[in-house]
């Protein structure tokens, strides 16, 4: 299917209509209806794929805020999640279903704690309002509503439920919309991904019927929330010789390595670049002047780069570190250093994205980046 999956996203990345792309490689492949959906669901193409990250707003940026809720799209998930059905994990980073609503839908024994669930996280999350809109066309749509409205008292946030005719439509206009339908998600003025966070949450995976690669990996800026996250990848940069074992976690909370991420933000060097695949954050490249081992000077700010394990060898650290040479460079800095252990295999990549020795130690080199001779 993985295969197959990429000949879709080939052909629909080159203007083909989606559902025909799927019927000739589903033949080809000679891929089941439910393979050739699962795909369907599971696939975008390239210009989508960065729409929709550029709308998404995280859970944690919801405080004070309002959000529409698609109703039945959203229940629905958390009740195939609850039941511990197929869930396909899509390029997007969001999760979805093979169900089909076709008009009907009854209430299960998970409706309940799903519909909890959700008011459990926006309580959480700390919103002001939410509006659940459900598709009048469809039956049981008022028992969900009395449901919904019954559970939803137990909660600080003011709740509108509205059964419409026009749920997609209504929706295409509005902000903080949670749903998982592409053809909302292409619309909408902004988005949560709350079901895909709410399983990473649970520790739960979805079944991922795509290739991972380049393409399907974003780079974007670091935001305010996510400063975190430095500890994490600092600890994934330090370079680990094959057979040695790898030091505690709590390295990273050593003097000299708290100066990569401590404040970050606070200063004017510090840049955050990160790689984000299937909505979670797979690398990061971070800048700040300091005193570490690839120190030069006063001006020159400093270089972190790293990945999770099974991300490297796909080409992400190369372009996380020409985006920001080339970020670096329009803000008018003149270079950029960083040190690198010399039996670590990055040194290549750094040589090749125009980085040179201009010193070493019995460990290490010390390189440097001619911002102004690059061509970015």
């Amino acid at each position: 299917m993985r295969k197959a999956s990429g000949h879709i996203r080939y052909l629909i990345n080159e203007g083909y209509d989606k559902k025909q792309a799927a019927v000739f490689v589903g033949n080809h492949f000679m891929l089941s209806e439910r393979q050739r959906l699962a795909i369907m669901r599971s696939v975008a193409t390239v210009a989508q794929l960065e729409s929709r990250r550029n709308r998404m707003v995280p859970v944690s940026g919801l405080t004070g805020r309002e959000v529409w809720i698609d109703g039945f799209n959203t229940i629905i998930t958390l009740e195939v999640m609850l039941c511990d059905s197929l869930l396909f994990s899509c390029m997007d980073g969001t999760v979805r279903d093979l169900a089909a609503l076709r008009g009907t839908y009854r209430l299960i024994p998970e409706t309940e704690e799903a519909a909890r669930m959700l008011f459990q996280i926006l309580e959480e999350a700390g919103i002001r309002e939410a509006a659940i809109l459900l598709d009048e066309p469809v039956s049981n749509s008022g028992r969900l509503k009395c449901l919904l409205a019954e559970i939803g008292e137990n909660y600080s946030f003011d709740l509108d439920i509205q059964i419409r005719k026009d749920v997609d439509r209504f929706l295409y206009d509005k902000e903080n919309v949670i749903s998982s339908d592409s053809v909302i998600l292409d619309r909408c003025r902004s988005w949560v991904n709350l079901v895909s966070w709410c399983m990473k949450e649970r520790g739960m995976n979805g079944i991922r019927v795509w290739e991972r690669d380049e393409e399907s990996v974003l780079i974007r800026a670091l935001q305010p929330g996510e400063t975190g996250l430095l500890k994490e990848f600092l600890y994934e940069a330090i370079y680990i010789p094959e057979g040695v074992k790898p030091p505690d976690r709590s390295i990273v909370e050593r003097p000299e390595l708290r100066i990569y991420y401590e404040d970050f933000g606070s200063k004017p060097a510090d840049h955050c670049l990160v790689a984000e695949s299937e909505g979670s954050i797979v690398g990061a490249v971070w800048t700040r002047i300091m005193d570490d081992y690839g120190h030069v000077d006063g001006e020159t700010p400093s270089f972190a780069i790293s990945l999770l394990p099974e991300y490297r060898g796909m080409r992400i650290g190369t372009r996380l570190m020409k985006e920001m040479l080339h970020l670096l460079k329009e803000c008018g800095y003149m270079q950029a250093s960083l040190a690198v252990q010399k039996a670590n295999y990055a040194v290549r990549m750094y040589e090749k994205a125009g980085f040179k020795t201009v010193d070493e130690n019995e460990e290490e080199y010390i390189m440097i980046c001619d911002l102004q001779k690059r061509k970015c």
